[in-house]
């Protein structure tokens, strides 16, 4: 259901997070990350690396987005302003867009507020 055709021989499984798919693809391995239904794609170095914990914590939040509004809106609302975002504008202007902050309240509200929340890589506001 999540592995794409593209990709399939390179994409990995590696578990859960929080009741969502977990895969790794290479084409990922540049510090981005894509969500869409209950699966989560990142690059190879990002499971098993705390330091990279928050990419997943990220695209949790874009997980919970979608659980909300569903295929169509989430698709049209976030995905693909996301993907083209990400395309056309530096990490530090894409982190800013109002779809991504909304992404890092919900996953920082879902995990209670952690103290150790990355604020830099995940901003909460503008």
């Amino acid at each position: 259901m999540c592995a794409g055709k593209a990709s399939k021989s390179k994409t990995k499984y590696l578990g859960e997070y929080y009741g969502v798919w977990v895969y790794s693809n290479p084409m990922f391995n540049d510090g981005s990350a894509l969500s869409y239904r209950k699966c989560i794609y990142v690059g190879e170095d990002v499971w098993d690396n705390p330091c990279k914990g928050f990419i997943l914590q990220h695209e949790f939040g874009h997980y919970l987005q979608y659980t909300e509004m569903g295929s169509l809106k989430y698709l049209l609302h976030v995905g693909i302003p996301s993907i083209w975002s990400s395309w056309h504008n530096k990490a530090q202007v894409h982190n800013r867009k109002h779809y991504e902050i909304d992404a890092n309240i919900r996953a920082y509200n879902y995990f209670n507020k952690p103290d150790d929340w990355n604020i830099r890589e995940n901003p909460l506001s503008n």
